[in-house]
């Protein structure tokens, strides 16, 4: 049976986030709706500029989404690995291919998001921004929600779940134990830690901004 190679998979996943805030960017962009929120509150001299601005340097965007790909699934290889050191596991699997194939999931709301934003045709950069189905900020009154909790609860949705529990399954070949709170208590310990220091870093800066 063939299977991919790690660096290969880890391509076609960058490649595949990459494509999707293209598909993104061009439906704000083909709508306008970047240049529509500029003239409600800056001279259309300044539009024009910033317009022309994003033409030409926009492709800096997606080596960002490319660099905050590659370095989230490092970092969480970094972290399990630690995890495994500390607590003296010896894992049968590749960690590195495990991340490599749950990141799929996340993945796939990625694309979920982003089609209905199409489809629905969301179009205004805050709809956008606030949009997230499935999670608890789409059954929450975003009116009375604190701009710096609003990524909390967004990541707070079916498909984290989902990949959570998937790591809980998966940990068994890691601590080489099958039960299950002892593997929920390794992947808390280790992903959801780390997940937890990335939602207070992105709201503690959501607030700095906020100020």
């Amino acid at each position: 049976m063939y299977t991919i190679p790690k660096i290969k998979l880890l391509l076609l996943i960058i490649i595949l986030y990459v494509t999707n805030a293209v598909i993104l960017d061009w439906y704000i962009s083909h709508h306008e709706i970047f240049a529509h929120e500029l003239q409600n509150s800056v001279p259309n001299e300044l539009v024009i500029k910033l317009l022309n601005y994003k033409k030409k340097f926009g492709w800096l965007y997606y080596i960002l989404v490319a660099f905050i790909v590659f370095l989230k699934l490092l970092v969480l290889r970094g972290i399990i690995s630690i995890g495994i050191l500390l607590n003296g596991y010896k894992s049968s699997i590749s960690i590195s291919r495990t991340i490599l194939n749950l990141e799929f999931i996340p993945l796939a709301y990625a694309y979920l998001r982003v089609s209905i934003i199409v489809i629905t045709k969301l179009m205004t950069l805050k709809e956008i921004k606030e949009f997230w189905p499935l999670s608890l900020l789409s059954i929450m009154q975003k009116s009375t929600i604190p701009n710096y909790l609003l990524y909390l609860f967004s990541v707070i949705n079916v498909f984290e779940i989902i990949y959570f529990i998937a790591w809980v399954f998966i940990a068994k070949k890691i601590t080489r134990n099958e039960r299950l709170w002892k593997n929920f208590l390794f992947v808390t310990e280790t992903y959801g830690l780390g997940l937890l220091i990335w939602i207070s870093l992105i709201s503690f800066i959501s607030l700095i901004l906020s100020i």
